[in-house]
């Protein structure tokens, strides 16, 4: 059987040539084509266990092929997955750096300030559960996600703020994402109370972002 061969990455949104995905002797997908220009709207629809569920997570970098070839936007969602995840994470409104690596992580988090790191559990050189490790140590309170492609929760994942399997789909994976930065912004910081009225008080200005990014302050006395 020849290779599948996909079109140059300018037509169309979506490409799939022979896609299938096996549960050892359960075909879930079995050798879908399809191809989906850029610009229109597509109804995915079937029965229940028909693999559409599947399908999208292998689109999503989520879960990977058995056999057969597929692009996001011209991007191969096997070759070319943190270009793939970027372009999900940009369809829902987030700015988004990525890392081929845990070393090249911990760079960027050098370089830029981030809101929240979402790693795979295994890289090249160095694991998810150590890069989060390692950023704890310089930002506690920068949320750390690990995605893995296993369910069990590995024993040294303990450092990030949650683990979550890639099984769970793109779906859930941006919910916990929105989740995450809304506990984020709602951190509650401590600090000095600056004096009022010419008299110092003792006690503690308290700061809370509201949803919408607002600080909001509220005074406690002692």
């Amino acid at each position: 059987m020849s290779a599948p061969t996909m079109t140059t990455p300018t037509d169309y949104a979506i490409e799939m040539e022979g896609l299938t995905r096996r549960f050892g002797d359960f075909v879930a997908v079995d050798n879908v084509t399809l191809k989906i220009p850029k610009g229109q709207l597509y109804g995915f629809l079937g029965l229940n266990g028909a693999g559409k569920t599947t399908t999208i997570r292998m689109l999503t970098t989520l879960l990977p092929p058995s056999a057969g070839a597929a692009k996001l936007w011209g991007h191969d969602v096997v070759k070319e997955p943190l270009a793939v995840r970027k372009l999900v994470l940009e369809s829902k409104g987030y700015a988004v750096l990525t890392a081929a690596s845990g070393q090249q992580a911990l760079s960027l988090l050098a370089q830029h300030r981030v809101d929240l790191v979402l790693s795979d559990h295994l890289m090249p050189g160095l694991t998810g559960a150590e890069l989060a490790r390692q950023i704890k140590a310089q930002m506690p309170e920068l949320p750390v996600i690990l995605i893995s492609a296993v369910n069990e929760i590995p024993a040294d994942a303990a450092n990030a703020d949650l683990f979550m399997s890639k099984l769970d789909g793109p779906i859930a994976m941006c919910e916990n994402i929105a989740a995450m930065l809304d506990r984020a912004k709602a951190k509650i910081i401590e600090g000095p109370v600056p004096r009022q009225g010419g008299r110092k008080k003792t006690g503690s200005s308290v700061y809370v972002r509201d949803p919408d990014g607002n600080l909001l302050e509220f005074m406690i006395y002692s």
